[in-house]
């Protein structure tokens, strides 16, 4: 049983602003939880609990660090690059001053991106803001 699943780890409750959040059953949830909840809701025309999404998606982050502590980062890795939106899509990447434009490849052994430039560089990248161009 990993943290998340004993409650030990930091939750809704235990959030610095959960007094301005908003009330959900017997709950409060802080608002920036509250707003994404709201955001998904606007965008897909159904209805989502913020709380219960949040869970969701702490779950299997929570799942797949575990599989990652365990030896599997590869198998999270592909299974990662077959999802991701990114790859073999024109993108700009903003890391601090630094602007760099191209085609996203692929993810590498590590998790980072691999970027073929403007110039045909390969360019491994690690993070930064990522824009999909159109």
């Amino acid at each position: 049983m990993t943290e998340f699943e004993r409650g030990i780890g930091p939750g809704p409750s235990r959030h610095p602003g959960h007094r301005r959040g908003r009330k959900s059953g017997r709950r409060r949830i802080s608002s920036g939880i509250a707003q994404a909840g709201d955001f998904a809701q606007i965008e897909s025309g159904k209805t989502i609990f913020a709380l219960r999404t949040a869970t969701a998606i702490l779950r299997e982050l929570d799942g797949d660090y575990a599989r990652i502590c365990g030896g599997l980062f590869a198998e999270v890795a592909d299974e990662w690059e077959a999802h991701c939106q990114t790859i073999g899509r024109n993108v700009t990447i903003q890391t601090g001053e630094r602007k760099i434009c191209g085609r996203a490849e692929s993810l590498d052994d590590d998790g980072a991106l691999l970027l073929r430039t403007e110039h045909g560089h390969l360019e491994r990248v690690t993070g930064g803001d990522v824009t999909l161009e159109k």
